[in-house]
């Protein structure tokens, strides 16, 4: 494989969240063009501006003039299935999950294919209309309440007791208006799991890399990992990913894929919530721990799978939260020495100073991920704790604490026999 990417150009189509893969991959191809949706009956600059500022990339206003003169179009985020496979019989190269995207966008769905491919499968309920969810959630507590297609509505949320959450249940409802009891919900029983971990990386027409990526979550807040051989893996997410293996292949899915399981003390491992995008985090480390992205996505786009190539062996992230950032502009003050770590959702640059560009359709907290990467996870933790010290913004916290309780997910690896 020889092709010359320097004469090579690339659109990444975005919902707006990874401005940062753009400039990942800018400096590997001839030009590389950001777009994202910005268009409505009245537009807002504020949508306009996402991407716009930086020489590595071209933000773009006009869609399908970037994808005319482009050989590669990538997209890090779901909801693009139609443009892909539109694209890809027009003769474009495409890096997406294409229409397997429905893994995560159809939660009633996957539950469905999960059992049907003898995988684990915690108690769930599916409940329709606001009405039916209030009686549901009366008679289950310490519940998980997920929306299928519409995140936007409401993220997922626990619900302890129905005293507790009917605040929030009575906004959820004003918030819906007419459509409150068309609302789809999927009720997921509380498991009782010991860890939550996955895969992170990507697949190719059914087929994972040798290397991979593997960690733990502590949701919104912060992630530790680390390189893993993929026969390294642990048994249940090898066996996740091989059984899902055909669903890949007969999508042509050639993107993106994480997956988290919460694995119990008898080590049952459930699949909760398949990841047909740039997961975030932790998309944000291996951007960093391997360095060979343009390439995986030029010949990935093609069928063809690259294995990544890793620079360093532990990653880990901070989540950068802001409430103040949920309704207004957010300059940030970056060392240059550590822009490159620092990635920020929503992104734009004006005269040099990077900015949180808030949307008018999101009121969630998170802005961005602090990253460190390193062969030694105390050096990449020491890194994290310096640098999380440089960053100067207005109403600013980079989720540091939670490293705590991510080491504390580690160790409890351990006992079940996994090793970071």
């Amino acid at each position: 494989m020889s092709d010359d990417l320097s004469t090579k150009v690339v659109t990444v189509v975005d919902n707006g969240l990874f401005v940062d893969i753009a400039l990942r991959i800018a400096p590997a191809f001839k030009k590389v063009y950001f777009w994202s949706p910005w268009q409505s009956a009245f537009p807002r600059s504020s949508t306009v501006l996402v991407g716009d500022g930086f020489d590595e990339i071209d933000r773009t206003r006009w869609l399908f003039d970037a994808i005319e003169k482009s050989d590669l179009i990538v997209f890090p985020d779901v909801y693009w299935q139609d443009l892909q496979v539109f694209l890809e019989k027009t003769g474009k190269l495409v890096w997406g999950s294409r229409k397997g995207e429905v893994l995560e966008l159809n939660r009633a769905k996957t539950k469905e294919l999960l059992k049907s491919l003898d995988l684990p499968v915690g108690p769930y309920e599916v409940v329709r209309g606001m009405r039916a969810l209030r009686s549901y959630l009366l008679d289950h507590p310490n519940s998980w309440v997920k929306l299928s297609i519409n995140r936007g509505d409401a993220e997922t949320f626990n619900s302890l007791t129905y005293d507790i959450i009917k605040p929030r249940l009575d906004q959820l409802e004003a918030q819906l208006g007419g459509k409150s009891e068309l609302a789809e919900f999927v009720v997921e029983d509380n498991l009782e799991s010991e860890i939550e971990v996955g895969y992170d990386g990507f697949c190719i027409d059914g087929n994972f890399p040798k290397r991979s990526f593997m960690g733990y979550e502590l949701k919104d807040e912060f992630f530790i990992g680390s390189v893993k051989d993929y026969k390294e893996l642990p048994e249940f997410i090898r066996e996740s990913n091989d059984k899902l293996a055909p669903f890949f292949a007969r999508h042509k899915y050639r993107g993106f894929y994480s997956s988290e399981l919460r694995v119990t003390k008898d080590k049952t491992a459930y699949l909760i919530d398949p990841c047909c995008r740039g997961a975030s985090p932790p998309h944000e480390i291996y951007l960093e721990i391997f360095d060979n992205w343009p390439e995986i996505f030029w010949y990935g786009a093609q069928g063809k799978l690259i294995d990544p190539n890793p620079v360093f062996k532990y990653g880990i992230c901070a989540m950068m939260h802001s409430t103040f950032a949920t309704k207004n502009w957010l300059p940030l003050h970056i060392p240059d020495d550590i822009r490159h770590l620092v990635k920020i959702r929503n992104w734009c640059r004006i005269d040099g100073v990077d900015y949180f560009v808030p949307q008018p359709d999101s009121e969630l907290p998170e802005i961005g991920a602090l990253v460190a990467v390193s062969d030694s996870l105390e050096d990449a933790i020491e890194q994290l704790k310096e640098n999380a010290e440089r960053i100067q913004a207005y109403s600013l916290e980079i989720k540091i604490d939670g490293l705590d309780k991510g080491m504390e997910q580690v160790e409890a690896g351990k006992a079940l026999g996994i090793e970071l």
